[in-house]
């Protein structure tokens, strides 16, 4: 759940997650596992898919193997490489973390080894005010800095290169070595904007979600984007159940509505704090990452999914369910199929195209690395 703080304009975001109890999928003797057994995921699988027609539901051509090889941190880990992990990305056995407990990116490899840590909380060269999502191409890094309203740029070795301005970013994604797209709704143009880095400049901004709720939203935990070679885009906000896809090429875009779903989507309510005389917009965020998946596909993760197979809201928020769920969609927003990962109440996901993906348990901060078996030589099929 995410409470919307208003007074005169949007103060703050603040992300809660909950759950509730009996499930529609049967799942009750797992709940309490570690690890799901593979019943319980194929029964949420077809949970999720009973409401739409997936292209993939009836082939076993893109079915996935995980396995869960690794966890790091989390609040029984003595000695974490990080505190509060927010997002995450992988690029082969490289893991690039955003810290916001210390505010710095935590570098580290698939051992756990950290290789190094760059910033803390502040202001000025070096320092964030609300880090957030990172993308790396080459030699540079690109991380969010969402409080300073500019894009950090690192070198691999984890030193500060420059600073780009931009109002309050959201999300990066690199298209080549100099051009960078940083995605901000409250930069005037559109949604995403293209910098030439060299030049420290944007070329210029396109795409319109049309967005419903709030429009002007500057959190850095809203906008999730994948770049689609060679020149597409496609983002959400985690507010809405749509998915826009933007031409990098002409600067046009078009939004398609995300498919049906098994539940009722929990409608934003209000609610008022007599001690402060403030009334509070409250959403509930449906989504809650974007990722390219092991087909090459686009790959969504359910958030605030709860035990019953319902979504959470103030009555239906008693426990997680066993799993988390991922939505697959093509690269044109047919939707294809789900898939679960074996972990409880991951939020966020990355996929390193080569068999390895990770993620973040939202509840307990704990990243986990999974094995991922299929799809590397099916990627031409959508």
């Amino acid at each position: 759940m995410c409470k919307v703080y208003y007074v005169s304009g949007l103060v703050s975001i603040v992300a809660v997650l909950g759950c509730s109890e009996s499930s529609t999928c049967n799942t009750e003797i797992y709940a309490d596992s570690v690890l799901a057994f593979q019943d319980t995921l194929r029964k949420w699988e077809l949970y999720m898919e009973s409401s739409s027609d997936g292209l993939w539901e009836d082939s076993v051509q893109y079915n996935l193997e995980i396995e869960r090889v690794h966890s790091f941190g989390g609040e029984y880990d003595p000695n974490p490489q990080f505190y509060k992990p927010a997002f995450i990305r992988v690029f082969s056995d490289t893991l690039l973390i955003s810290d916001i407990a210390t505010q710095s990116l935590i570098c580290m490899d698939t051992t756990g080894t950290v290789l190094w840590k760059f910033g803390e909380s502040g202001e000025g060269p070096g320092y964030f005010a609300g880090i957030g999502q990172v993308d790396m191409c080459g030699g540079t890094i690109a991380v969010v800095n969402n409080g300073l309203s500019a894009v950090e740029l690192l070198n691999r070795e984890g030193t500060l290169v420059r600073r780009l301005s931009i109002e309050r970013p959201q999300d990066v994604a690199f298209i080549d070595n100099n051009r960078l797209l940083v995605f901000s709704k409250s930069r005037p143009g559109g949604d995403v904007h293209l910098f030439d880095i060299e030049a420290d400049s944007i070329l210029f901004s396109f795409g319109d979600g049309e967005w419903d709720e709030w429009p002007y939203s500057s959190s850095v935990y809203e906008i999730y984007s994948v770049f689609i070679e060679p020149d597409r885009v496609a983002y959400l906000s985690h507010f809405e159940k749509r998915m826009v896809f933007a031409n990098i090429t002409d600067g046009t875009s078009y939004w398609t509505d995300i498919r049906d779903l098994p539940f009722e989507i929990t409608p934003h309510s209000f609610s008022y704090d007599k001690e402060s005389g403030m009334r509070f917009d409250v959403a509930y965020p449906l989504y809650r990452s974007m990722f390219p998946g092991p087909f090459g596909e686009v790959d969504i993760i359910f958030t605030n999914l709860m035990y019953n197979g319902r979504m959470y809201s103030p009555d239906n928020h008693d426990n997680y369910p066993p799993v988390t769920v991922i939505d697959r969609f093509s690269t044109r927003g047919e939707y294809l199929d789900s898939y679960c990962l074996p972990d409880s109440s991951v939020s966020i996901v990355d996929y390193n195209g080569n068999g390895y993906m990770v993620g973040i348990q939202a509840h307990t901060g704990t990243v986990f690395g999974y094995r991922v078996n299929g799809g590397v030589e099916c990627r031409d099929v959508i």
